[in-house]
């Protein structure tokens, strides 16, 4: 009797310590996603020295830091459409920016499987989904946070940052940077070869880190309010950009440029057991957008639902690395273009099924309110533009193939090369069986695909 008591005692005992220690596998973790726009990964932690970032390097160096992470679309609609479902955008109709597509009704949200699960999920505050979000979130407002939740309910909150937006980084304005103890030097950029090497695009390339800059000190303050709420170590925190840089070759543009982003992500001790990383290790493994949404679910055992389309990369059931990632690019305000990608982690091909339209066109979207296309168009009429950014005005190769490792900024087109022709052919049918499999909508007029 006095041993049953022993041992009973002794395992209440045991109990205790790991309830304390939070190493229960059935508490679930909140979820933290920071989220930013319109920046690739110009960060310290990702070896870019001219970047002042040191609050996402401490971050990265407590967490993983992806090098492949990929947006599904190069602009921000179409890519927040599938973070939020799962689902592409090209097969669920949201590609196009901007536009009002009827979801369906079985296609749920994140926040929306999760608050059946018990979490109080906030946004704050950007949705730009391309279909009515109402309803979706439990608090969705420029001031909607983790600390409005009932006592002691597990959350899902996304804070979005917009000072990285193209429109702050081609609107050179001191009130964006002014808090800034120090700034970056134009002189020091380091600009790529489709860009005039001028002193207004240094500058323009100086002060865009300048708002990287600004964003990490806005992320600084909330892992600081976190910390300070005594809930940094229940939280799993995400911070990723939505596509890549607000300049000419990069946001609109179905490249490498378009679609690499950062990710940081932060797993707390307590939750080690649903990922094999340790803090500080880096992955080459592909991510893509589209995983998000079942990776989510799986951090906090929930099932999967069948219609979603990517794969889960943290928790405790994931399948094997992805091979390849898949993009696209569609409509954008009034331009029309259908052009779809895959990229694996050497090559990226590109199909450009209307190769007669250029990226840039007389169009608002590439006008003089923006200082990067402004100066670009001044530099071409005066002969300063560098061949590589001649190209922006040109029409485009049906298929594109460049090889990431010897160029990466995508300017040797490797499609005619004899060298290349197995690996051509190769992205050409996983492209074709991705569209096919996944009921790319981009092929019908927008009209009849919304009817």
């Amino acid at each position: 009797m006095k041993r049953m008591l022993f041992l009973s005692m002794l395992l209440f005992l045991i109990l205790t310590i790991l309830n304390i220690l939070g190493c229960r596998q059935d508490q679930k973790p909140n979820i933290l996603w920071i989220t930013c726009e319109d920046i690739s990964p110009a960060l310290g932690c990702y070896g870019d020295e001219y970047a002042r970032t040191p609050n996402l390097d401490q971050l990265a160096k407590e967490g993983v830091l992806y090098k492949n992470a990929f947006a599904t679309a190069p602009i921000c609609a179409p890519a927040r459409s599938c973070l939020i479902t799962g689902v592409y955008a090209t097969s669920l109709g949201t590609q196009h920016l901007r536009s009002d597509v009827l979801k369906p009704e079985f296609i749920k949200t994140i926040p929306e499987y999760l608050r059946e699960q018990g979490y109080y999920c906030t946004n704050n505050h950007k949705t730009d989904y391309n279909f009515n979000p109402d309803g979706v979130w439990d608090e969705n407002s420029r001031e909607a946070h983790w600390r409005t939740r009932p006592k002691n309910s597990p959350f899902f909150s996304v804070f979005n940052y917009g000072i990285s937006h193209e429109g702050h980084g081609n609107k050179i304005r001191e009130k964006d940077t002014q808090d800034l103890e120090i700034k970056h030097k134009p002189e020091d950029a380091a600009l790529p070869p489709y860009f005039p090497d001028t002193p207004e695009m240094r500058r323009i390339l100086a002060h865009y880190y300048d708002l990287i800059s600004v964003l990490d000190d806005k992320v600084g303050d909330l892992l600081e309010q976190l910390e300070k709420d005594g809930l940094k170590e229940n939280t799993i925190i995400f911070f990723f950009s939505d596509h890549g840089f607000g300049l000419p070759r990069y946001k609109r543009w179905l490249y490498n440029t378009g679609l690499h982003v950062p990710l940081i992500i932060h797993v707390p001790e307590r939750f080690q057991y649903l990922t094999k990383y340790q803090k500080g290790e880096k992955s080459n493994n592909l991510i893509s957008f589209v995983d998000f949404a079942p990776t989510v679910l799986n951090l906090i055992g929930a099932a999967q639902p069948e219609h979603m389309q990517g794969f889960p990369f943290l928790g405790k059931d994931t399948k094997s690395p992805r091979d390849v990632i898949f993009g696209a690019r569609s409509r954008a305000d009034d331009l029309y273009d259908v052009s779809r990608a895959v990229r694996d982690k050497r090559y990226i091909y590109i199909r450009n099924y209307m190769p007669h339209v250029p990226y840039i066109q007389d169009a608002l979207i590439f006008g003089d309110q923006k200082a990067s296309f402004k100066e670009l168009k001044r530099a071409k009429r005066e002969g300063q533009i560098p061949e590589a950014g001649e190209r922006m005005w040109q029409s485009r190769p049906m298929e594109e193939l460049f090889d990431l490792q010897q160029d990466p900024f995508e300017l040797n087109n490797l499609a005619h090369s004899r060298a290349h022709q197995s690996i051509l052919e190769k992205k050409r049918k996983q492209l074709r069986s991705w569209i096919l499999e996944s009921r790319d909508t981009g092929f019908l007029h927008e009209a009849e695909y919304m009817l």
